[in-house]
């Protein structure tokens, strides 16, 4: 067997398990925060966010998550939310 090609293909697969791990981190981390969380958007359930973040990827589902729940846009969104249920 050619040495190139298992370099290549270690690589390959430490890339994956490495991508794997931290899809169970970022699964286990938005799962906790979301049951300390009140409400989450759309009334999702935290356990289907932690699963997104395996299948979509962790990366990508972090950022989403946090720009929903966290960030300074759902401070605001939320803001707006409660001065318009006050109005009715």
């Amino acid at each position: 067997m050619p040495t190139d090609t298992f370099s290549f293909t270690f690589f390959f697969y430490i890339y994956y398990l490495l991508w794997f791990v931290l899809g169970a981190f970022a699964a286990v981390w938005i799962y906790r925060d979301g049951k300390q969380l009140p409400r989450l958007f759309l009334g999702s359930k935290p356990g289907w966010w932690a699963m997104s973040s395996m299948i979509f990827g962790p990366v990508w589902v972090l950022l989403v998550y946090w720009l929903i729940h966290h960030s300074s846009v759902s401070n605001r969104l939320n803001s707006l939310e409660s001065e318009n249920s006050h109005d009715l």
